[in-house]
């Protein structure tokens, strides 16, 4: 509130009158005791008083944004306007609007819900029409009954076995009626088999001893898998040759998806095509070439319309499928987190960090967009996380501790 205008007038009129001049601390203190001088802004210059008795802005000093204006990144938490306790409000956990979706909020985070508990190193993980199938990689020695591919609803019901006794699965596909699968044994070496989506799984062998890698892509005609250096092609009737097609030698593949017209890899041995993510247009996929040129190993890799993720360490890089600049857009916080696995939705990616310290794993969601890393913490004191996968609203990951403690986890977006 400024002084009034009788006010102003008073206090001119002594500085008018020379018999009546008075030392200032008097007038101040006389001005206070009327309500007569200006209220000021906090932080304003009390000696700046413009000439109708208003306080004057300051003069010098950076402007501050209203509260809740500063970008501070895709993924910043809204200010705290909708709960009295962002820590353990399970409609705004953590920040406004963060909906656990029926699982409780502690600490401010969603806490995770386990789907299926007590497994002996889950690995691969695939959600699809409500279900997720998932493999068991079992002991090391000893028997193969926890070597397994299971299904579970995504609310954690009616769980069941596909395949038991089955070598270690290290990737998981779908079709829409089959589940394809790839094993791996040091000693009798690899295969891909499938079994139906429904009903009993009456296993049928598509490919055998194809050699060590990663990666199993169905399209609509063919399936791919990285061999012992090498892309290779197959049908879901069988083989031809029964190692399956030569598409591309020279490559160690780590990482691999399509967008139903393109097949796209990441490549992981410096001598063998060099580091790289390439890709080349399917069926033919002959002579696919690097869209990205890297100086650190690619591994794990995920697409989300036109743009492509992957795991280097502990950071995880997104660029343009169509090439352009890469841009690390999230990265651990320490040299003994490394990233497992990547997935992406329209908005975000998603990683599972694996920390030396085997309780530290974390779950974690940083934009598209970003510029510059940053990321948000969805679950900590996660046990070696791994095999993201998503639907919708949730995400889904292994936690594989060593022994048979092992879970499959979910928790939402």
């Amino acid at each position: 509130m400024g002084a009034s205008p009788g006010c102003i007038a008073a206090f001119r009129g002594y500085i008018d009158v020379p018999e009546m001049r008075l030392p200032l601390l008097l007038l101040v203190a006389a001005s206070l005791a009327v309500g007569c001088l200006p209220d000021l802004a906090p932080g304003s210059d009390p000696t700046s008083v413009d000439g109708n008795g208003e306080a004057s802005p300051p003069s010098n000093g950076p402007a501050t944004d209203p509260p809740g204006t500063t970008d501070a990144g895709p993924d910043a938490p809204p200010a705290n306007t909708c709960s009295p306790d962002l820590k353990s409000d399970a409609k705004n956990c953590g920040s406004c609007g963060r909906d656990c979706r029926g699982a409780a909020c502690a600490g401010g985070l969603c806490v995770p819900q386990d789907l299926s508990k007590n497994l002996y190193e889950p690995f691969a993980v695939v959600v699809a029409d409500g279900k997720v199938i998932f493999s068991t990689l079992g002991p090391p020695t000893g028997s193969d009954s926890a070597k397994t591919v299971r299904e579970v609803s995504v609310e954690g019901t009616g769980e069941r076995t596909l395949i038991s006794s089955v070598p270690g699965v290290t990737d998981i596909a779908l079709t829409p009626n089959l589940v394809l699968f790839r094993t791996w044994d040091d000693f009798l070496g690899g295969t891909v088999r499938a079994c139906n989506r429904t009903g009993a799984c009456n296993q049928a062998l598509l490919v055998d001893i194809i050699g060590a890698g990663r990666g199993l892509v169905p399209t609509s005609s063919f399936f791919y898998w990285g061999g012992t250096y090498a892309l290779r092609r197959c049908t879901v009737l069988g083989c031809s040759p029964p190692e399956g097609l030569l598409m591309q030698a020279n490559v160690s593949i780590e990482g691999m998806v399509t967008d139903g017209t393109s097949l796209y890899w990441t490549n992981g041995r410096s001598d063998y095509g060099g580091f790289a993510v390439y890709g080349c247009t399917a069926p033919a996929c002959l002579n696919g070439a690097p869209i990205h040129a890297r100086t650190k190993k690619p591994t794990a890799l995920a697409i989300a319309g036109p743009t492509l993720c992957w795991a280097e360490n502990a950071s995880v890089v997104c660029a343009p499928k169509s090439g352009g600049t890469p841009v690390v857009v999230a990265s651990g916080d320490d040299a003994l987190e490394r990233v497992t696995s990547v997935a992406a939705d329209d908005n975000h990616v998603y990683f599972t960090l694996e920390h030396d310290i085997k309780d530290r794993g974390r779950v974690m969601r940083a934009a598209l967009t970003n510029k510059t890393p940053s990321a948000v913490e969805l679950a900590k004191g996660q046990h070696r996380p791994r095999g993201v996968a998503l639907d919708a609203t949730h995400v889904y990951w292994a936690n594989a501790p060593g022994d048979a403690t092992g879970s499959l986890r979910r928790i939402a977006k």
